[in-house]
C-alpha cells in the first residue's frame, strides 16, 4: 500500500483520508479573568483526526508564541493556564487548531479578548450603575 496526496491505495481499493470538518466545539469566547487569580481558558477542536490545539498571544496578524513565565499553554488539551493573572495579560489571544496527515493540513483559528478585572473594577461598575439609574 502507498500514500499519495492523502489517499491510501490498497491494490484496487482507494480510500480517501478525509481531514475535513475541523471545528471548534464550543467556539472560544471572550473571557473575564480576576486579577491575581489562577485561571484557565479552554479551546477545544474536533475533527476526524485528533487536532493539535495551541494558543498565541495577539491576533493572527501579530501573534506571539512566547508567553510570560506565569502563563502556560497545554497542547494536549488546549488549555491556557494563568498562574496569578496580571493586568498585562489583558488583550487578544488566538486559539489555533490544526490537523495534519501526510501532505494534507487543515487549520482554523479564533481570536478572543481576555479582560482582566479586579475588585475596584466591580466597585466602579456598581457605583456608576447607582449614579446613573436611581
Amino acid at each position: 500500500h502507498a500514500i499519495i496526496l492523502g489517499i491510501e491505495m490498497y491494490s484496487s481499493w482507494i480510500i480517501f483520508l478525509y481531514l475535513g470538518k475541523l471545528k471548534f466545539n464550543p467556539v472560544p469566547k471572550n473571557q473575564y479573568l480576576e486579577l491575581g487569580s489562577d485561571s484557565k481558558v479552554h479551546c477545544n477542536a474536533e475533527a476526524e483526526v485528533r487536532p493539535k490545539v495551541r494558543w498565541m498571544k495577539g491576533s493572527m496578524e501579530n501573534a506571539e508564541m512566547n508567553f510570560s513565565p506565569h502563563i502556560t499553554d497545554d497542547a494536549e488539551d488546549g488549555t491556557l493556564y494563568f498562574h496569578g493573572v496580571r493586568r498585562s495579560d489583558e488583550g487578544p489571544y488566538t486559539c489555533v487548531a490544526m490537523v495534519t496527515m501526510g501532505a494534507s493540513q487543515e487549520l482554523i483559528n479564533r481570536t478572543i479578548y481576555i479582560y482582566v478585572v479586579g475588585e475596584s473594577d466591580f466597585f466602579t461598575i456598581i457605583v456608576n450603575y447607582h449614579t446613573c439609574c436611581f
